[in-house]
């Protein structure tokens, strides 16, 4: 994979859980790392009727990261975890390779629900 491709710095977080100084459980995020990645969205249309026929909220944006592959697996990148860009929040739903350029991953996420 060219590194053109991969123009933006974005953080990876993943739920962190500690303890108060009254022992009380906290909840957070904490960072995983920062890579760099390209960022993909769906367009107006394709939006929206992926939301409708899911059943989702047109207010839901779908969005891809283009990473290296060996990304994914070395941070451990699956649901639950989150990307930050540009002070906005995106929910990860998952992983695939890239099958045109086996170098290459897509994560998949939201941006828009709850997140935050």
């Amino acid at each position: 994979m060219r590194a053109g491709k991969l123009n933006r710095k974005v953080r990876v977080e993943r739920p962190a859980s500690g303890k108060d100084e009254w022992g009380q459980p906290t909840q957070g995020w904490e960072l995983v790392d920062e890579i760099m990645a390209g960022i993909a969205g769906e367009t107006g249309l394709g939006a929206i009727r992926s939301n409708l026929q899911a059943g989702a909220p047109a207010s839901i944006a779908r969005y891809s990261f283009l990473v290296r592959f060996e990304v994914v697996g070395r941070l451990g990148i699956n649901p639950g975890m989150r990307i930050v860009y540009d002070g906005l929040v995106f929910d990860i739903k998952g992983a695939t390779r890239d099958m045109n350029d086996r170098t290459a991953a897509w994560i998949i996420t939201e941006q828009g629900g709850n997140s935050g």
